[in-house]
């Protein structure tokens, strides 16, 4: 099953890799709204970019709809704190609406990063409640997270964590078929000196 999220991704890559891409990375405060978003749009096409990347999994949470269409990939988590309406499917009103403009969406999801950094927010959190055997660990065995932006992390080499991460991503692509591509956001994984602790 897992093999249809490869299969999508390999074939959105090679549909994209002869066309000239001038993307807008979108933050997810600026898809809150259908008006922010026709902002987007509007500010895209008047400065000749062709293709979005809207932020959609900020911390482990959702600006879309987690299994919109089916439960063949279990995905837990929760819709954003960032979005006001809890109607409101920023990706599925985005797609419709930019590729009406003949722009291209793909979904940017941050991969790693568990938690925000507020307190109130990290209590709040799926990762946090339900799976903190999930989180980076210094060789100490303390729990790892960035005090300056990014808060707690998934760790990788767990391999629950892939099969987890697996689901989430293969849902997105099963419930938004006429996606562009999903961009794979790994750059805030924690520097630390401290070797992290292989699970076993």
């Amino acid at each position: 099953m897992k093999k249809l999220f490869f299969t999508i991704i390999i074939f959105l890559s090679i549909g994209m890799a002869s066309a000239e891409i001038r993307s807008l990375w979108v933050l997810p405060w600026n898809i809150k709204s259908p008006g922010a978003i026709d902002r987007i749009i509007e500010d895209a096409i008047a400065h000749n970019q062709n293709e979005l990347l809207l932020e959609v999994r900020y911390r482990s949470d959702a600006l879309y709809t987690p299994n919109r269409v089916s439960e063949r990939y279990a995905n837990p988590e929760p819709r954003s704190y960032i979005l006001d309406d809890e109607h409101f499917d920023p990706l599925d009103y985005a797609i419709i609406k930019a590729h009406e403009h003949g722009l291209r969406v793909q979904a940017w999801v941050v991969v790693y990063n568990a938690t925000p950094l507020d307190p109130k927010r990290i209590a709040e959190n799926y990762i946090w409640q339900n799976r903190r055997e999930w989180l980076t660990r210094d060789a100490s065995g303390k729990e790892m997270s960035s005090k300056e932006q990014y808060g707690y992390f998934l760790d990788p080499g767990v391999p629950a964590v892939q099969e987890y991460l697996l689901d989430v991503f293969s849902d997105i692509v099963l419930s938004y078929p006429m996606l562009d591509g999903l961009h794979l956001d790994i750059s805030a994984i924690p520097a630390c000196p401290l070797a992290i602790i292989p699970h076993r």
